[in-house]
């Protein structure tokens, strides 16, 4: 193990270029699966999802860009864009849990989910507050410089600005990131089991996959993260599991966003299956309504015709009647109306 740990360090340009890639795909996959007209309870929350996995994809790909142009940027615009960063990670978890709230009020129908689903706002603020509130109370600490591959004038941004950085990391996946990874998990086992019955397999698979992923995710990626002196954050991190398990975090991290990427791309097939069974049904209608219209068209011709045959006897009956009978005449003169009507 601590050799695979130590492979992946030296990759690790790798392992976060494939962590911000896969969520990037995700969100990628779902934003353009159209589900315009959807009537399943899946369709709605689904753009949450894909403005995550995009967001979050950029975010990750900060942790390569921002220290290779460190060494040709002013130090104060490094400095702007480590808190930018901080500040998109935050904004990619508030999307997670916006999901999770929308995809669990959207499967459950309950309506006092659907009160909830101004919380992400409201935890993202408070995120973002609690982060100024925590920083200033701790004080300046030096942060581990090698969570952003430090080189150029990477060390000394994180010198001026690092201490918030820190911080916002861990109440972001606390506040933001694990509630939202748990709601989403919750709400995609329960769509397996509503469209268990109609659904292929491979979208059942997919989306119970996609909620132990995000299971798993909410404890990677919303339980542990970097090291910091914060109660439970300066035991549980990505330092500790590298000492316990001897894989880093971030390939943990890139794993879990691989299987979210894939049981995700399952699941949308349910949108195809939708739209065949529309397709054919529509095609059943057409084929019905067409039918209708022969057998209208036969019953139409066949009635007239029946009709004027009908009158022609009634005449040839008037015809065979004597000149004095009245009553017969007015009778048979009466139905020959009516069928005329008819």
């Amino acid at each position: 193990m601590g050799a695979l740990a130590e492979i992946l360090e030296a990759n690790r340009v790798v392992v976060l270029t494939v962590y911000g890639q896969v969520f990037f795909v995700l969100g990628l996959a779902v934003a353009l699966q159209s589900r315009k007209h959807s009537a399943l309870a899946l369709a709605r929350p689904l753009p949450w999802l894909a403005a995550f996995g995009i967001v979050h994809g950029f975010h990750e790909w900060g942790y390569l860009f921002i220290p290779i142009q460190s060494g040709y940027l002013p130090l104060p615009v490094t400095e702007g864009l480590l808190v930018i960063q901080l500040l998109i990670k935050g904004l990619s978890f508030a999307f997670l849990l916006q999901f999770g709230v929308e995809l669990l009020a959207a499967v459950t129908q309950r309506p006092i989910l659907g009160r909830l689903r101004l919380l992400p706002a409201a935890a993202l603020l408070g995120w973002a507050g609690a982060t100024m509130a925590v920083s200033a109370a701790l004080g300046p600490f030096q942060p581990d410089a090698s969570a952003w591959l430090a080189e150029g004038r990477i060390d000394a941004a994180l010198a001026a600005v690092g201490e918030p950085l820190v911080v916002g990391d861990v109440l972001a996946r606390w506040l933001l990131a694990f509630p939202g990874s748990a709601l989403a998990a919750w709400g995609l086992l329960i769509s397996a089991r509503a469209v268990g019955h109609v659904a292929r397999r491979p979208v059942v698979v997919g989306l119970r996959a996609g909620a132990a992923a995000f299971a798993v995710y909410a404890l990677v990626g919303g339980l542990i993260p970097m090291p910091a002196p914060i109660p439970l954050a300066s035991q549980l991190n990505g330092a500790w599991l590298v000492g316990a398990v001897g894989i880093p975090i971030e390939a943990l991290r890139s794993a879990t966003g691989l299987v979210i990427a894939v049981a995700v791309i399952l699941a949308l097939d349910l949108f195809e299956q939708e739209t065949d069974r529309a397709l054919a049904e529509a095609r059943r209608r057409e084929l019905l309504t067409r039918e209708r219209e022969r057998i209208g068209r036969d019953l139409h011709d066949g009635i007239i015709q029946s009709i004027y045959a009908a009158g022609l006897h009634l005449e040839e009956a008037t015809a065979s009647l004597d000149p004095g009978d009245e009553l017969p005449r007015r009778r048979i003169a009466t139905v020959m109306g009516e069928l005329e009507r008819i």
